[in-house]
């Protein structure tokens, strides 16, 4: 069939009746076929006679996978500068400041404690005050150490082959207002031990002999305890007497010797009242009003330390008991060889 169709039509009419075909079924096909116009005239006429209706539409296809990401354009050109803003409007006008005149002051409004002044400010707006703060407490700086008030500090020395200090300084921080001596009442300064032990009893006492015998007493009596008899008619009220050596149960020998006699002469000894009493505690120094304890924190119990006293420091008029305004020197004695030795104190106006 298709040897007569192509001996009818010959191979160009072939050709262009194929195309007319195709065109009628698909679309048209000019380009592909290389047709001359007459050809495609032809190929028009036979597509149109023998084309059917059009089909229905067919169903979408899937979507198709993303493509890769186009290379990035070139930068553009950048705009024009903008032009300049116009200026600002000036800003309104302050108000003008009002002189203030100033002027000591010493009325009611600072009137917190006597003798305290401040400075008054005026202007048109009215008044207002600045007033001295108080006085600092316990003391002002360049002053004196007030009446009541306790200062402590710390010191140190070497003992010599016999166990014996010779001097040691201390210095108070904040001077006193007078120098501590001896008064009707008693020293005014103190040696204290550590691990003094608190005991009483009674004992009998000899006038110039620093024995004390005859001692029936409850506690532990301990070098370096103040012993202090409450008779009057005994020395020991100065607080200043200590115990040098324990002899027996019944016996013990003092730093001095006793003034006067007595039989069973009641006596305590332990730490000086005048220091507080109680236990030794160099870490917690404290004196009564007008007095000076320097507690021993090392040193006594090996070198065997029983009596020591304290004079005021070089500068001040002798050497006297006590201590001057601005310090005051330790002399310790006792057994032992040489050590370090260093301890507390504090004094108390």
């Amino acid at each position: 069939m298709f040897s007569r169709i192509h001996q009818r039509l010959g191979t160009a009419g072939l050709i262009v009746a194929v195309v007319a075909l195709v065109a009628a079924l698909g679309g048209t096909a000019f380009a592909a076929a290389q047709l001359n116009p007459t050809q495609k005239k032809e190929v028009r006429k036979i597509a149109k006679k023998y084309a059917g209706k059009r089909g229905p539409r067919g169903k979408r296809g899937p979507k198709g996978k993303p493509g890769n990401d186009g290379a990035q354009g070139p930068q553009g050109d950048p705009g024009p500068k903008g032009e300049k803003g116009d200026t600002g409007a000036p800003g309104k006008d302050g108000n003008d400041g009002k002189s203030v005149s100033v002027s000591p002051y010493s009325g009611s409004e600072c009137a917190e404690a006597e003798g305290e002044e401040g400075a008054e400010f005026t202007n048109d707006s009215g008044t207002a005050y600045a007033c001295n703060g108080k006085e600092g407490s316990p003391w002002t700086a360049g002053g004196t150490l007030p009446e009541g008030a306790t200062e402590t500090g710390s010191w140190f020395g070497v003992t010599n082959g016999s166990g014996e200090l010779k001097l040691a300084s201390i210095s108070f921080p904040i001077p006193l207002q007078a120098p501590l001596t001896p008064t009707a009442s008693g020293a005014p300064s103190f040696v204290i031990s550590p691990g003094v032990n608190e005991c009483s009893g009674t004992g009998d006492f000899s006038a110039g002999s620093a024995l004390v015998t005859g001692v029936s007493a409850s506690g532990t009596c301990t070098v370096g305890a103040t012993v202090i008899a409450e008779s009057t008619e005994t020395p020991f009220g100065d607080e200043n007497y200590k115990i040098k050596a324990v002899l027996s149960a019944t016996e013990l020998e003092l730093t001095a010797p006793a003034a006067s006699s007595g039989t069973g002469e009641s006596f305590t000894a332990g730490i000086p009242p005048a220091c507080g009493g109680g236990a030794a505690d160099p870490e917690h120094p404290t004196a009564n009003s007008g007095k000076l304890c320097v507690y021993i924190a090392h040193g006594s119990t090996a070198l065997g330390i029983n009596s020591g006293s304290i004079t005021r420091k070089s500068g001040a008029s002798g050497t006297s008991p006590g201590a001057s305004v601005g310090g005051a020197l330790i002399q310790l004695k006792g057994g032992g060889s040489e050590e370090e030795v260093w301890g507390t104190f504090a004094v108390t106006g």
